[in-house]
């Protein structure tokens, strides 16, 4: 089973093959077309990795055709990293939606026009790995007292972010602009700013950008990043905050 893979990372990083996914991997064709038309309906983001995980883009999946087998998905921005697609003989799928890691493996991919507009298309998978094992605790950030990081380097110099949700292996930012971000980009100069808590410096790698469908119509763009290099240091006060954090949402829900 060459095209199972192992999860070593969190989000849209491919994982090694295993034989340990028998029981995430789904092989019937109904499992696979439900679970993909799933990723439709919520306008999921996906990356796709290929030429030996050299090159990667990001798309959404536009159609499933169950009685021809074809998987339809979105045109690239690039025209170049379209063409490579296109010469690609092997692709790797990935999307996390909900911190459940979705990834499936297809072959040759086409292009065709759909609704007038040119789109790639390619045979459904034959199995689709769905695993969910986290190695943090996450904690949602409260909306209207919100924490904030800032990333200095980005195309548009030093941004500030708010938290969505945060644990002790990384931090999950609400963004307004995720084009200027790329997945597995490194940010070496950070902080991390918890208020009473502290200030720190940290270093981030973008590990997931995903689009959520609000109720009101509009969609919230994310970016998962993953705290890498020296950040041991931070942890037990990262832990603190976050025990801090939830007793004194646990005390509001119980006073309501």
């Amino acid at each position: 089973m060459s095209d199972t893979e192992n999860q070593a990372t969190e989000n849209h990083t491919p994982v090694a093959p295993t034989d340990d996914l028998a029981r995430f991997t789904l092989m019937t064709p109904i499992e696979i077309v439900y679970a993909l038309r799933n990723l439709i309906r919520s306008k999921q983001t996906l990356a796709i990795y290929f030429r030996q995980g050299k090159e990667s883009m990001l798309t959404t999946l536009l159609d499933v055709n169950s009685e021809k087998g074809e998987l339809i998905f979105d045109w690239g921005g690039s025209e170049t990293v379209n063409q490579h697609l296109l010469d690609s003989d092997r692709n790797v799928f990935v999307c996390a939606p909900e911190g459940v890691k979705i990834q499936f493996v297809t072959g040759k991919i086409n292009q065709i026009q759909l609704d007038g507009k040119p789109a790639f298309s390619t045979r459904l998978p034959d199995t689709l790995i769905k695993i969910q094992r986290r190695e943090f605790y996450r904690l949602q950030m409260p909306i209207a007292n919100p924490f904030w990081v800032t990333i200095h380097g980005t195309p548009k110099g030093s941004q500030r972010f708010t938290m969505f949700d945060l644990s002790l292996g990384g931090v999950c930012l609400n963004v307004s602009e995720p084009e200027l971000f790329h997945l597995m980009e490194n940010f070496g100069d950070c902080q991390l700013d918890l208020k009473e808590a502290g200030l720190f410096d940290v270093a981030l790698q973008v590990r997931n950008l995903s689009s959520v469908p609000q109720r009101n119509g509009t969609v919230q763009h994310r970016m998962g990043c993953q705290f890498v290099g020296k950040f041991a240091h931070i942890q037990n006060k990262l832990q603190r905050f976050l025990a801090q954090l939830e007793r004194e949402r646990n005390a509001l829900l119980k006073r309501d």
